[in-house]
């Protein structure tokens, strides 16, 4: 069974990494939800913790790949994005919140490096919060090694040996650290000609407690005439306590045509009668679906 669930994860991983370099994005977003699912089978089978943490790292970095093909398709990022995570809480409504792939990045952060070492030194960074990881992306030439300084004592992040030039979210003693400020110093162990550049660095922090965005609208029922376009801002309807930035969506139904521009919704009436419409809110860790009435007449 476990061999079984791990063969299929591959299988699906590997046919949305392939639509992704064959540039077809929406079969890759589909077939995304397919891989979210097989990681569910994981996280809820008895396999071995590591093989857990391993699969949530590939779902986290295929979504990440999902992201960044946004401008070649040309679909706005809060879209596709929204999309995919409102979808995925279909798929995944029962997972643990603490490691689902797909919401992962709610207490994943990533931020800046911008620092390159031609010798060896000691750096500050100062992070949004707390980490409880700590991994980093960049290049080196040479014979470089990069560590958490912790008072005396020195964990390693990154080590050139047996790694290629460019290196992407490497944490050998640091994917777990227990440190008591939002500020850390790195040391860079440089050898003479050698180089080391950090690009980012990434960290997870303790996630946050978080209120799902609300309906303040007093209505549910809206009309439309015929051919006729009615825009309704969603932002007018719903609120969030945190003040996260939200995302829309709409469904459709026939004889009413819906589009979504931002936090828009652009109805027209093409057949008469009572349509079905459902709203959507997310503030990317959690999704709000309110059901409303629209009459074209």
């Amino acid at each position: 069974m476990p061999d079984e669930l791990v063969k299929r994860f591959v299988d699906v991983h590997a046919e949305t990494e392939k639509l992704l370099t064959e540039e077809k994005i929406p079969d890759a977003r589909q077939k995304y939800l397919q891989v979210l699912d097989a990681y569910n089978a994981i996280e809820k089978s008895s396999m071995p913790q590591f093989h857990k943490e391993l699969a949530h790292d590939q779902v986290t970095k295929l979504f990440r790949r999902l992201n960044d093909a946004k401008e070649r398709v040309k679909v706005p990022y809060n879209l596709i994005a929204a999309g995919i995570l409102i979808i995925a809480f279909s798929v995944v409504i029962f997972m643990n919140p603490s490691i689902v792939g797909l919401v992962g990045f709610e207490d994943l952060v990533r931020q800046p490096g911008n620092v390159t070492f031609t010798e060896s030194g000691l750096h500050t960074f100062t992070l949004q919060d707390r980490p409880l990881s700590l991994a980093v992306s960049g290049h080196y030439t040479g014979n470089v090694k990069l560590f958490l300084k912790q008072g005396s004592q020195l964990k390693m992040i990154f080590s050139s040996e047996n790694q290629s030039r460019n290196f992407t979210d490497v944490c050998k003693e640091t994917c777990s650290v227990s440190v008591d400020s939002n500020t850390i110093e790195v040391f860079a162990s440089v050898d003479s000609g050698s180089s080391l550049t950090i690009n980012e660095i990434s960290y997870k922090v303790e996630r946050k407690k978080n209120t799902a965005p609300a309906w303040r609208g007093t209505n549910r029922n809206f009309k439309v005439n015929l051919d006729k376009q009615v825009t309704i801002d969603l932002k007018d309807y719903f609120s969030d306590a945190e003040d996260d930035k939200m995302v829309f969506l709409s469904s459709s139904a026939p004889g009413l045509d819906v589009r979504v521009d931002g936090s828009r919704v652009l109805l027209t009436g093409k057949t008469p009668g009572t349509k079905n419409v459902i709203f959507v809110a997310s503030d990317f860790q959690d999704v709000t679906r309110v059901n409303v009435m629209v009459e074209v007449q």
